[in-house]
């Protein structure tokens, strides 16, 4: 989006911290953004423990690449430049493709073993 971002993360530790995750983020992005800089009360939303179940996290992301065409910026989602994922060791995996759901559990499912 032209004046804000979505970021979902999921913890790969049960003891993962999106506090501490979102500072780091926002610590080393700062002089990237220069000289734009981070609201000082920021929208955070951590997905309660129903929610973090497949269906609804795959949900929340959908809504996520979704948010441009909402915005009338794209027709189509995967038209939208700037939306994209990171997952580590796996750094041309998209949402867009067919296959990056399964691929994604799996990938999550290793790196939590």
């Amino acid at each position: 989006m032209p004046d804000h971002i979505h970021m979902l993360w999921i913890g790969l530790a049960q003891n993962s911290d999106q506090k501490v995750a979102i500072e780091f983020f926002r610590k080393h992005l700062r002089s990237h953004l220069a000289p734009f800089g981070w609201d000082h009360q920021p929208f955070d939303n951590v997905l309660r423990e129903k929610d973090r179940e497949r269906d609804a996290f795959q949900a929340t992301a959908f809504y996520i690449l979704e948010n441009p065409v909402r915005a009338e910026l794209v027709k189509m989602a995967s038209d939208y430049k700037f939306s994209g994922a990171i997952v580590l060791g796996y750094p041309d995996l998209s949402p867009f493709q067919k296959d990056f759901w399964e691929k994604f559990w799996k990938i999550d499912s290793l790196l939590r073993s």
